[in-house]
């Protein structure tokens, strides 16, 4: 049995994976400048918002200026207004509001707000590079259809360090200024 930090990760993966509702999300494709995962975020309104999002392709004179105009006007509402209140209520961009996500409906007598629901996309990435020009990584993020909603820095007693270690991790070695730590995720966990 394998005592190291990854054995941890690999547990806590396959829970989420297993018995949790994620997905496995690439680091690959996020987005270290803004924040985001855009192959996440643009598969969500894909499947959720067709109509709105070609409303809004028309409205920028196509389909890659909409995906370029929607990320820069949504990390700058994220800026400004938070993650909870965006996720919560959505992005208007030229007069189009697309949703962030869907909440679970009060009761299940509306198949359509039903399927929305269940259209989020909750995903895991492990080892995510998340600064420009840095290799530093995150050992586990939770997205919420493409948005980071929380990071998680793990440790294991049986290597001799803890929550102390993790949580000095996160106020020594991770720039408080990060736009992903600072102004994207919502929680940060020290395990």
């Amino acid at each position: 049995m394998s005592t190291d930090e990854k054995a941890f990760e690999d547990a806590i993966e396959a829970s989420l994976l297993s018995t949790g509702g994620y997905d496995k999300s690439s680091p690959a494709s996020f987005d270290r400048a803004l924040g985001l995962d855009p192959q996440e975020l643009f598969a969500f309104i894909d499947a959720t918002q067709s109509k709105a999002w070609s409303e809004l392709a028309a409205r920028h004179g196509s389909d890659a200026g909409a995906r370029t105009g929607f990320l820069k006007r949504l990390a700058a509402e994220l800026d400004s207004r938070g993650t909870v209140d965006v996720l919560r209520h959505g992005v208007a961009d030229l007069g189009v509001t697309l949703q962030l996500a869907y909440f679970r409906p009060a009761h299940g007598l509306t198949p359509e707000l039903l399927a929305r629901y269940h259209a989020n996309r909750l995903t895991v990435t492990r080892q995510l590079a998340y600064e420009p020009g840095s290799s530093k990584t995150l050992d586990l993020v939770l997205l919420l259809n493409g948005i980071p909603t929380a990071t998680a820095e793990l440790k294991n007693p049986l290597t001799g360090q803890g929550v102390a270690q993790a949580m000095a991790q996160y106020r020594q070695d991770r720039d408080p200024a990060n736009v992903t730590l600072s102004r994207r995720a919502v929680v940060h966990f020290a395990v």
